[in-house]
């Protein structure tokens, strides 16, 4: 507090819900629940923020594609808004799911969208086409997934906490990792390699080599639920939040 690094931004009226920042710039963009999205600057000596959307729903969850150009919105009521962020593209909405959207996540090159909620299906979706197949594993109710970088394993959360990776073009190559009836509640992909790091309800934290699906290290990292975990990786760290 007080040092040069360090600032708060204020500009949502309740509960922050999701942020996501834009690859290779320095903004990012926050939801709240009144309703409201906003893109922040992170070299502005003022709070500039910009409203990109407002509306009746509560965005839970924001994806932002790799070229920067489109916004993905997941709400409460199952439809995901796709919001133009460059050029005059028209902004859509996508409908498939039917429950509230729990993940989001972009292709590497950007022409598809990854969705998961409450349902219990996992959708990719062709956003030049707007339609969605479900690449549901069919063994398990998927309501949270993480894509590895070459975009040949997916990881999702069961409604029981249980953990699924398959191959999204192959659903015959999949497997679960042994977590021993630990209650996972959060999982992330190491953007440079295979490793898919695990949280669960007391405050765990698994690191599994999915090419190999062997269990590399455990580590009682907090003293209550995980909640969210991310990788640094020009400085190969880790960060872990928890309840």
């Amino acid at each position: 507090y007080g040092n040069v690094n360090y600032k708060t931004y204020k500009g949502h009226n309740g509960e922050v819900r999701s942020v996501a920042f834009v690859p290779g710039k320095r903004e990012f963009f926050t939801s709240g629940s009144d309703r409201q999205v906003l893109k922040w600057s992170l070299d502005s000596k003022d709070q500039t923020l910009q409203v990109v959307y407002s509306g009746t729903d509560i965005i839970e969850v924001i994806a932002v594609s790799p070229d920067a150009s489109w916004l993905a919105l997941g709400g409460n009521n199952s439809v995901i808004k796709m919001v133009p962020l460059k050029g005059n593209a028209v902004g859509f909405d996508m409908t498939g799911h039917k429950g509230k959207i729990k993940s989001l996540i972009f292709s590497y090159d950007g022409k598809y969208l990854y969705s998961a909620s409450l349902d219990g299906k996992v959708l990719k979706w062709d956003l030049a086409a707007r339609t969605s197949t479900n690449i549901t594993n069919g063994t398990m109710a998927i309501t949270s997934i993480d894509i590895a970088s070459n975009g040949s394993y997916i990881a999702g959360i069961s409604t029981d906490g249980n953990v699924l990776v398959w191959n999204p073009d192959s659903n015959s190559d999949s497997f679960r990792p042994q977590t021993a009836l630990k209650n996972i509640k959060v999982i992330r992909f190491n953007t440079d390699n295979s490793i898919l790091a695990m949280g669960d309800i007391n405050g765990n934290i698994e690191l599994w080599d999915v090419s190999k699906r062997t269990k590399i290290s455990e580590v009682k990292a907090h003293t209550a639920q995980v909640n969210d975990i991310r990788f640094n990786t020009t400085l190969k760290q880790m960060a872990t939040v928890s309840s």
